[in-house]
């Protein structure tokens, strides 16, 4: 009776082994490591306009990913550049997009800001340009060809007014040297594509579907903006970026080749309080990545990972979550 107790006991003890071990593997090899969760919404623009695809492509990189590092993204409609500014530092995003002019002059307090100083703000990476196209009749060659032509240089005080004004004062160009006219874009492509302009001014993300009906209307050119002073305006104006005008978009135009220009980057950005760790994993999964990021949208084009950081410390200082990504890669 005793030997057979003893069995009993050994049999026992064996297999509560077995199952303490098989529970021990089971925990090890099936249940994944704690993973803090963060839900992050980005403002963009309105939903016909770039910014939105932007911040949806951002998102769509972000979540594919969000089991393993735990974010997860939304692209939220906006008005744009200085909604998405004063909800981020108020608070109410977490990230936004935002033309690079609009960053640059909150945290330095100019143009609309009158002084109010962001210091808060703080940059992660660029995406796509804006680049300024000066569209004309084909048989203009140069920028100096617009004296005495009629050219729209844009609405009384609009952006694009402003972007026309200081790219024909760097290049010593009067506005009585013209004879300008003063419409909005679209109504001024309009108008030229009638052959009542001779040139436009305007700026614009690329592939542009505007830029391509003026083009094909008169088998119209690009005239090139480059040369010094062109480097004096970025030197004056450091939100400003030189571009290249991709002619694969626009096959009809009279160039034989891409043409330089010069304008603005979309940045995405945040506030000084965003987890490095948060703002590092986003980083992260966009730049290694970014060969399906470019996929999303056809202005991504353009895209290098090192034209993405380039213009950043020019106008605000970069988040350091995104810094550490940098460094890390050497891009920085």
């Amino acid at each position: 009776m005793m030997q057979k107790a003893q069995r009993n006991m050994r049999f026992c003890t064996f297999y509560s082994l077995v199952f303490c071990f098989a529970v021990l593997i089971s925990g090890c090899t099936t249940t994944p490591p704690a993973i803090d969760k963060k839900s992050i919404i980005i403002g963009t623009g309105g939903v016909s306009g770039m910014y939105f695809p932007t911040g949806q492509a951002i998102c769509k990189i972000i979540n594919r990913k969000q089991r393993i590092h735990g974010v997860s993204c939304e692209a939220k409609p906006t008005k744009g550049s200085v909604d998405n500014i004063r909800a981020s530092l108020r608070g109410e995003l977490d990230f936004g997009i935002g033309r690079s002019e609009w960053i640059y002059s909150a945290y330095h307090g100019a143009d609309i800001w009158n002084g109010e100083l962001h210091k808060d703000l703080r940059v992660i990476f660029s995406t796509h340009s804006e680049s300024i196209h000066l569209v004309a009749d084909s048989k203009l060659k140069t920028i100096y060809d617009l004296k005495e032509k009629k050219v729209n240089i844009g609405n009384p005080g609009s952006l694009g007014r402003t972007d026309s004004e200081r790219l024909l004062t760097a290049y010593e160009i009067d506005l009585k040297d013209l004879d300008a006219a003063q419409f909005r874009s679209g109504k001024a492509i309009e108008i030229f594509k009638e052959g009542k302009l001779d040139a436009i001014i305007y700026g614009v993300g690329d592939p542009s579907g505007l830029t391509e009906e003026a083009i094909n209307s008169r088998k119209a050119k690009f005239i090139p903006i480059d040369g010094p002073e062109v480097d004096e305006l970025i030197k004056q104006f450091p939100y400003y970026e030189k571009t290249m005008i991709d002619l694969g978009w626009y096959p009809k135009a009279n160039n034989r080749s891409d043409v330089p220009s010069f304008g603005y980057k979309t940045i995405f950005f945040t506030k000084a309080s965003a987890s490095d760790d948060v703002v590092y994993q986003i980083t992260k999964e966009v730049f290694e990545n970014l060969d399906n990021f470019k996929k999303l949208h056809p202005s991504f084009k353009e895209l290098t990972k090192l034209g993405m950081v380039n213009i950043l410390d020019r106008l605000a200082p970069i988040h350091p979550g995104a810094l550490r990504y940098y460094k890390e890669v050497g891009l920085k």
